[in-house]
């Protein structure tokens, strides 16, 4: 929507028309769920309305807080409401168990009901994570690899590797005058072939092509990603000096329709103004947003 909002302000330059306020209604608000759930942890879901891009509503108004938001174990016959905690925002008491068939239901008196169904995915552990670098000062580059045991089904991961890093901070005569330690996610590049795009300090990769036994994703970054250029409190500083102290790797096995849906908002980042908008990817009937899965495995080094 914003390549239209773009181009109707481009041709406004170069035309002496009155403006005129878009008075149609647009098409009907539905309901929009974004429910992940994960593994292990109670499910947390957020109900909100789809807003016409022409009208005047905002966003950030768009929270729905007085529906009924009911989750089901299909496979035990379990149910529940979860409970509302405000902002569109609703909380379950029971934690999610993996290779296990959900169904959601959200219904509300001024909007169509809507549901989805899914089958939680199973867990899979990030065990190893090795590191090493070559040259020194600011020619250095690093390389890491992280390991992990995929499952014999399809699945879609994502990972992101983060740096603990040692910042030292010095005057002009090399007197430290500040120093700490801090996490980040430097840009880091991979030649691994199953990587199917970035997006938010993530690397989404598929196992289309390979499929069970232990995988290994290495990863490649240089120094000048490291640093910061700041220290903060009007400190004054001179020299700057970054190291690697550890590594933090997070892997996350996904549902495919969750991974559709980062993928297509990937895809609709609005990098041309003149090119096509791409849907947003959604699995749920009758409205919009996502139902996904997804199991966490995090490591340190």
């Amino acid at each position: 929507m914003k390549k239209l909002v773009f181009v109707a302000a481009v041709l406004a330059l170069f035309s002496c028309e009155k403006e005129i306020e878009y008075q149609g209604e647009g098409k009907a608000p539905l309901l929009v769920l974004d429910a992940i759930l994960e593994n292990g942890s109670v499910p947390s879901v957020r109900v909100s309305r789809s807003v016409f891009f022409l009208s005047n509503s905002s966003i950030s108004d768009a929270s729905i807080s007085n529906a009924a938001v009911k989750l089901t174990n299909v496979d035990s016959g379990t149910e529940y409401v979860l409970a509302g905690g405000g902002n569109g925002y609703y909380y379950g008491t029971d934690a999610i168990l993996p290779n296990t068939r959900y169904r959601i239901e959200v219904s509300h008196p001024d909007y169509e009901t809507i549901s989805s169904e899914l089958v939680t995915v199973s867990n899979v552990v990030l065990w190893d994570i090795d590191s090493s670098s070559v040259g020194v000062d600011y020619e250095k580059r690093y390389f890491v690899n992280l390991q992990f045991n995929d499952a014999q089904e399809t699945n879609f991961y994502a990972i992101q590797l983060s740096a603990e890093v040692a910042n030292t901070f010095y005057d002009q005569n090399m007197n430290v005058v500040y120093a700490d330690t801090s996490w980040m996610s430097p840009y880091a590049s991979s030649n691994d072939p199953s990587i199917d795009f970035r997006f938010s300090q993530n690397s989404f990769l598929n196992d289309v092509v390979y499929n069970g036994g232990t995988k290994t994703v290495s990863f490649e970054f240089n120094q000048y990603s490291l640093y910061n250029g700041s220290v903060g409190g009007g400190i004054s500083w001179s020299e700057q000096t970054t190291e690697v102290i550890g590594y933090q790797g997070v892997l996350k096995n996904m549902s495919e329709d969750m991974y559709k849906y980062f993928k297509s908002i990937q895809n609709n980042d609005g990098s041309t103004p003149f090119s096509d908008p791409v849907n947003v990817h959604t699995n749920v009937q009758n409205g919009l947003g996502i139902f996904g899965s997804v199991s966490t495995s995090a490591l340190e080094l």
